[in-house]
This record gives C-alpha cells, structure tokens and sequence, in this order.
C-alpha cells in the first residue's frame, strides 16, 4: 500500500520551490563531527569509518528516515584529513542522496593552538515520489505528472579552532543555496538546499590521566530565511574511550539519550534514543527516534603498522651498519697494518721531538726567570726612587710658570722635569675594570704629550698600579693594559716609540691602606717615571 502523504501539495509547492528537511539530523555526531563542520574532519588525527541508520518520529506517516556512511583519514603528520560522506535521507515523498568528498588543512598557530579549514563538496540527488502524493488538486500547475529526479552540485565550508582540548567552529552547510530543477514536457519544480549557519564549542575534561572523561558541547543552527534556529546541548562521558554515555537536547524535538562500546579498541557499536518533549509532540503519537552507529576506528592498526614498519626500518638499519661495519673492519685491519709500520717511525720521530720539546721548556723556564728577575729588579727599583724622593702629582709640575703673566714663555716642562722623577698622574680615569679611557683623561695625556714634543730626547717609562681587590694574575694583567693603553696614546700622537715603554706592577707597590675603599682608590693609579730628560 502506498504511503498517504494528505497534505494540500499547492502549500508545499508554492511558487514552484519544494523544501524537505535542510540537513539530516544525527545523534552521533560526537563520532561523526565532520558531518557538522569539515573542518573537524580526522579530529584529532583520527581514521574511522561509520555507517549509521536513524528512524525519526517512526510513529507518524511519511516521518524522516536517513541512513548513510562516512569515512575519514589522517594525512601527513595530522597536517591535514581527507574524507567522504554518503547519505539517503527521505522524509515523505522527498528523497535526498548526497555524495561528498571533504578535506580539512591543519595549521599550527602556537604551542598547543591550531586552526583548520575545511571544505566538502559532492552532489545532491533529489528525488521526489508524485505518486504517493494524495493532492487536494490534481490540476494544480506545480504538480508534475511523474516521479522526477533532479542533481545539483552542493558544498559545505567551515573553521575551528582547537586550544588544548576546546574546540570552537564554524561551517556554512549548502554554502551555494544549492538548487535542483525537476520538470517534465510542459512545468518544472524546484528544490532549494538553502544556506545554513552552524556553530559549536566542546571542551573534554579528563580524570585520572584520561581514565575517565566528560566533553559536554553545544551546538546552534541559524536558517537562511525567517527567524527559525536550533540550539543543541549533549554532554558524553566515555570510561578509557571504550564505554561511552552521553545525554542530549535538541531544541524543538526533545531529549536524547545515547550509549556505545568500542570492542578492542577498534569496533564501535551505538545506539540512540530521543524522546519528544516538544508542544503536541508526545511519545504516543511519534513513538521517538531511534538511530543506529557501527564504526571501525583504525588509529590501533595504523600505530601497530607504524611500529611494525620502524622496527622492520631499524632491523634494516642495524643490517646495512652490520655490512657496513665488516667492510669498516676490513680497512680498519689494513690501517692497523700500515699503522703499525708508521709507528715506529713515529716512535723515532716523537723522541726527537720530545728533546726538542724539553729543550724548549728549558728555554721558557729560563726566560722566565729573567723576565721575573727584571720585573723584581724594576719593582725594587721603583721602592727605592719612591723612598728617595715622593711622588709628584702630575697637576702640580705641569703648572705653568709666570702666573699668567704678559710675556711670559710658554710652559715646556724642561725646568721642572729631572731624570728618575716619578710623577702620579692625577687625571688620568679608566672603566671600572678595564683599560679603557674616559674622555676627561684626555686633557692631562695631551699636557705630557706637549712636554715630551717640547723636549724631544725626554723618554719615559709609564707604570701602572692596582688595589689589592681580585687575584695577582688578574692584577698583574689590569695593570700592565692600563700603562700600555697610555703609552700607546703617546706613540699613537706623535711620540717615538724608543721614547716610551710601560710596565705593570698589578698590587705589588700600594701607597695607602687597602683595607678602604679610599686607600683602594689611591693604589689605583698610573705614574710615569722619567728615563732621560
């Protein structure tokens, strides 16, 4: 016996456009989420195939009743999914067949943080039964006289974003309004896929290191025309991803209730039921919703293959290393061969080398010695001079004569200066430990540049002191670049080199107490002594 769809069919054909239920609907979309946004197609890097059947309303005539199947896959490192869908959905006298293939790219935007976009695009067969129609006229222009069968070409795009274990989305279903044209010798019908908006958010919190977890989402779907949407809330827990049970409502249709097992890790099996709580809608006169999953989850199998094809690549590796090693060994044992050979040539050879080698350090040895003979001749010298005759500020000789007097000669150092005076130079700055100068250093190098050019055959020996403060070496090295980086600002202006040498005695020679920071002040200093006036 026929189906009876008594429905005035003018109504539902009005100006020549048919609509059926714009997207099928689906209880187990926590399996399926590609079916809702492609780009959550292979989420998380998963591989699944499912086929599911869901009778809706099963106790009204003509009542929705879609069945398909989708398959997906991780590509790449999960930088990107690949999938297809397929699905009859036939509510009265209106059939869909949609065929699609979708793809999602996966972008890392930041540790933890990825954004993917997907699309999916395929046909839409619609087929609509004008047979089963009972009209309330059957001379009504916008009924056809025979069963038609129209294809259009049908796409869906969306976006989520993943923090963690938030996911936020989303898509535009029948992104391109698709339209079927149905029609015969003399009228034609439309069918209109409008344009739908879907968004979503989930986030799974995790126990006991993922023992058990909870992932309650919410989903709202916008028409393209009228004020007509749909908000959707389910909450799923699932024991080690094996058991899973979860609770649901969809807005205008009622409560759902769902369960499902996944058998080694691999098989699922699931099971859904929705009862209608909406307006007129009860139980008893739309006997709820039943819907069906069978999955096959292949992320055990892909690792098992991954792990297999390592360990069969590290076998073959280990194989090439052991042909390479026998090879390696072969000429290893040649090279000893020769080896061999060379050292007791090398043996000859290093023992004169080694004479060479001790005789040389005799030389080091000796010339060290000298070197510290002459630093402690130098430095007792010095104590000596020091003793005689202080030391003069440098400010204080180079003090010009004739108080600024008219006429008076020009300043040249030649009446003050005498040979072995020791002059403190008493503007003369570095950088906290180092030997660079500070720009006001410049004004007194420039006044002992001027004497030493006023009297030509005057040398010099600049000497350079530190506080106790830091080890000998270190001293020793601080204070023989500061007197050297004097010396070479003369030479560098103009002073011969013969005519000027520098020495350091690091924190052998202090002129007050070390124990303060005045007295470590004072020890800082750099002085020349005058060689030959």
């Amino acid at each position: 016996m026929k189906k009876k769809f008594i429905t005035a069919i003018a109504m539902l054909i009005a100006a020549t456009s048919l609509m059926a239920q714009q997207i099928p609907l689906n209880s187990s979309t926590y399996f399926m989420r590609m079916l809702n946004n492609p780009a959550l197609t292979a989420y998380n890097g998963s591989t699944n195939v499912y086929g599911y059947y869901r009778d809706q309303w099963t106790g009204m005539p003509g009542h929705p009743v879609t069945m398909g199947g989708m398959g997906e896959i991780s590509l790449w490192g999960d930088r990107s999914g690949l999938g297809v869908a397929v699905s009859n959905d036939v509510t009265s006298i209106i059939s869909n067949v949609s065929a699609q293939l979708y793809y999602a790219q996966k972008i890392k935007l930041a540790q933890d943080h990825h954004l993917s976009l997907g699309v999916s695009f395929g046909l839409l067969d619609t087929h609509i039964d004008y047979a089963n129609a009972i009209a309330t006229d059957v001379n009504d222009p916008n009924i056809l006289s025979a069963n038609k069968t129209g294809i259009g070409f049908d796409m869906n795009v969306g976006i989520a974003y993943q923090w963690k274990k938030l996911t936020i989305g989303f898509a535009v279903p029948h992104v391109v309004n698709t339209n079927v044209t149905l029609s015969d010798q003399t009228k034609s019908t439309n069918y209109d896929a409008l344009r739908n908006y879907v968004a979503h958010a989930s986030y799974e919190f995790s126990f006991k290191h993922e023992m058990w977890n909870l992932e309650p989402s919410i989903l709202f779907r916008q028409g393209t025309t009228g004020p007509v949407y749909q908000i959707e809330g389910n909450v799923m827990a699932n024991y080690k991803r094996m058991l899973f049970l979860g609770v649901g409502y969809r807005q205008d249709y009622g409560m759902s209730v769902e369960a499902a097992v996944r058998i080694s890790r691999c098989v699922t099996v699931g099971y859904s039921f929705e009862y209608p709580i909406t307006g007129g809608a009860t139980f008893g006169n739309t006997r709820g919703t039943h819907e069906v999953l069978v999955g096959i989850n292949f992320d055990k199998w892909i690792k098992d293959n991954k792990k297999q094809k390592r360990r069969m690549d590290s076998l073959e590796a280990q194989l090439q290393q052991m042909k390479h090693t026998d090879t390696a060994l072969s000429k290893r044992i040649d090279s000893l061969q020769d080896k061999t050979k060379q050292l007791a040539t090398d043996v000859d050879e290093n023992k004169q080398y080694q004479e060479l080698h001790d005789k040389s350090q005799e030389n080091k040895m000796q010339d060290m010695t000298v070197r510290m003979d002459t630093f402690e001749k130098q430095l007792k010298e010095y104590k000596d001079l020091t003793a005689q005759k202080p030391v003069t500020v440098f400010s204080d000789m180079a003090a010009p004569k004739g108080n600024g007097k008219a006429g008076a000669p020009p300043f040249d150092g030649a009446a003050n200066i005498n040979k072995n005076d020791i002059y403190k130079m008493d503007k003369v700055y570095f950088e906290k430990n180092s030997s660079y100068l500070k720009k006001e250093s410049y004004d007194q190098l420039n006044q002992l540049l001027a004497i030493m050019k006023a009297n030509p055959q005057m040398k010099i020996k600049v000497l350079g002191h530190t506080d106790y403060v830091a080890s000998d070496t270190y001293n020793m090295w601080l204070s023989e670049r500061r007197a050297k980086r004097v010396a070479d600002y003369l030479i560098a202006n103009g002073i011969p080199a013969e005519n000027v040498s520098s020495i350091g005695f690091g924190k052998r020679s202090p002129v007050a107490d070390n124990s303060t920071e005045e007295g470590r002040a004072l020890n800082r200093r750099v002085e020349i002594q005058v060689i030959t006036k």
